[in-house]
């Protein structure tokens, strides 16, 4: 039988299915090396999706967080240690400190004597007192006990002039949770070469939101062994002699 009518059947495909053909042959990987260059493709592309939802979130919520004033407080402040004491360093609004309810200590006011003899640890107090200031020697604030609670172990003695008041903290109290404080409020200096000391000037005025001078308000810090002292007044000189006299 000749096959000549074979050849004679023969026609070229239609130009439009055999570019559908091909067009749908392409969509199909082609081999296992095609196969795993669309997989890790489309695993690129995911990623690269995923990534990109990921850093718009982030985005996000990081300007939305700094929106809040404590967070906004936290990611701009700067821990330091001064003086050996530790200090949270912020020109933006510190937040709550104490959040929850407020707790109320009252102090027991004694006499000097009754203070130092109830103080479970030696307190050196200052020899040199500027003329015209006269200690209050029956009304020392005592926080002893567990009843005192985070102010257990301190003492607040004062003496007064008729236009002015010098006010000395001693305390036991651990200092190293870190006081949030301006950045331009602190300052180091020396009593001498071995007792260093952080001045402090003003502090967070909650009512008008803002960091204060308060007045002219000054505190001088240092450590004395486990000892804080802490004296407040408005004439740094005259604290820095008082901060002397006490040093052994």
């Amino acid at each position: 039988m000749s096959d000549e009518f074979l050849h004679q059947l023969h026609e070229e495909p239609d130009s439009e299915f055999a570019k559908n053909l091909q067009q749908m042959l392409r969509q199909f990987p082609q081999g296992p090396e095609r196969r795993s260059k669309v997989s890790f493709q489309r695993l690129i592309a995911t990623r690269k999706a995923q990534l990109t939802w990921i850093t718009a979130a982030v985005a996000v919520s990081i300007l939305l967080l700094v929106t809040i004033a404590p967070v906004r407080a936290f990611l701009s402040s700067l821990v330091a240690t001064i003086a050996g004491q530790t200090f949270e360093l912020t020109d933006d609004y510190p937040g709550d400190i104490y959040p929850g309810p407020e707790i109320i200590i009252e102090p027991r006011i004694l006499s000097l004597t009754d203070a130092l003899d109830a103080f479970p640890h030696n307190v050196n107090l200052p020899t040199y007192i500027p003329s015209g200031y006269t200690l209050d020697e029956e009304n020392v604030q005592g926080y002893i006990g567990e009843d005192a609670g985070f102010l257990a172990d301190t003492l607040e003695i004062t003496w007064r002039s008729p236009n002015n008041s010098i006010f000395l903290m001693v305390t036991y109290r651990d200092m190293s949770g870190g006081e949030i404080v301006a950045p331009d409020s602190v300052q180091e200096i020396s009593l001498d070469a071995n007792y260093p000391a952080v001045v402090i000037r003003g502090g967070w005025d909650a009512n008008r939101k803002i960091w204060t001078g308060a007045y002219g308000t000054i505190r001088l810090r240092w450590l004395d062994g486990d000892i804080v002292y802490e004296l407040m007044g408005t004439d740094l000189d005259q604290l820095i002699e008082i901060a002397l006299s006490t040093l052994d």
